[in-house]
């Protein structure tokens, strides 16, 4: 995962942020609108059953709206650890303690005498390891 691919993510999560908090927006303005409209003609039911549906549906939007932005934010910080720890591991910060990487690093050390003639050798521990000779 590169790091251009997560700037396209994060900016078309943006914009799509955006666009749904301008729907809401609207939503609103137009049910305040119809509410507005049903309280000039005098039917009092229909005033209240209208107020009554705007709060409901303002508050499910709201909701929905939070779930968004902290699924959102989530996934921004698994992405930004992800990337950051990928960096670190480059530019040798982390190392990860792998029985893997442990039992290549005791056979670089143990056999890099019998090995220094080695092309193949040397392709491997540049390839997997990033040694630099």
């Amino acid at each position: 995962m590169s790091a251009r691919v997560t700037t396209i993510r994060m900016m078309t999560m943006t914009t799509v942020v955006i666009k749904a908090t301008i729907m809401m927006t609207r939503t609103r303005m137009r049910m305040m609108m119809m509410s507005m409209i049903i309280i000039k003609n005098d039917d009092y039911d229909h005033i209240i059953l209208v107020i009554v549906m705007t709060m409901t549906m303002m508050s499910i939007i709201m909701i929905i709206f939070i779930i968004f932005i902290v699924l959102i934010v989530i996934i921004i910080i698994t992405i930004t650890t992800t990337v950051v720890t990928r960096i670190m591991m480059m530019m040798g910060i982390i190392v990860i303690n792998n029985d893997h990487y442990d039992h290549h690093r005791f056979y670089y050390l143990h056999s890099k005498h019998d090995h220094e003639d080695d092309d193949h050798y040397h392709q491997h521990l540049y390839r997997h390891h990033r040694y630099y000779y």
